[in-house]
C-alpha cells in the first residue's frame, strides 16, 4: 500500500507534487490547505484525510484517524497542541503525521512514528520544499522525500 502524506500546501499544488501522488492508495494532509480546490484535486487521485492547519478557514477537524495496511494514523496539524497530545494518549496510534514546521521528519519515539512531509509551499530551517509517499508492506515503513525545486 503506498500514501500520499503532505502538509502546508498553502494554495499551491504543483504539478510534480500531482504526478508524485499518482498511483497512491490514499492521501494524508496535514494542515494549511488554505482552499478547497487543493482537497478536490487530491481527491481525483485517492482518498483523502484531511485536518485544520492554523491558516485553514476550511471545515475539517482538529485530528483525523484512519487505519491503513494494518496501522493507525493519526493526523494533526500542531504536534505539540493541547488537542494532539490528548489524541495521541487515547489513541495510541502507530504514526502521527504533523506538518507545521515545514520541516520533515521520521522518528519513532516511545513505539510510536511521528512524520512530517515538510512543507510543499516552503522549507524552513535549510530544507527544501517538499512532500512523501509511504509505501507499507509486511509491516514495514518505508518513506520517500520527494524534494521540489
Amino acid at each position: 500500500m503506498k500514501i500520499g502524506i503532505l502538509s502546508d500546501t498553502h494554495n499551491l499544488l504543483p504539478g510534480p507534487v500531482l504526478e508524485g501522488l499518482t498511483g497512491v492508495d490514499h492521501i494524508i494532509h496535514a494542515g494549511d490547505v488554505c482552499e478547497d480546490w487543493i482537497l478536490s484535486e487530491l481527491s481525483h487521485i485517492a482518498p483523502v484525510t484531511a485536518v485544520l492547519g492554523n491558516n485553514d478557514v476550511l471545515r475539517l477537524p482538529m485530528t483525523a484517524r484512519v487505519s491503513l495496511g494494518g496501522l493507525r494514523f493519526l493526523a494533526v496539524h500542531i504536534l505539540n497542541s493541547g488537542d494532539a497530545r490528548r489524541a495521541i494518549a487515547s489513541e495510541a496510534p502507530d504514526v502521527v503525521v504533523f506538518g507545521h514546521t515545514h520541516v520533515p521528519c521520521n522518528k519513532i519515539i516511545e513505539s510510536v512514528r511521528y512524520f512530517n512531509p515538510g512543507s510543499v509551499r516552503s522549507g524552513r530551517q535549510g530544507h527544501a520544499r517538499s512532500f512523501a509517499v509511504v509505501t507499507l508492506e509486511n509491516q514495514g515503513f518505508e518513506a520517500d522525500f520527494s524534494i521540489l525545486s
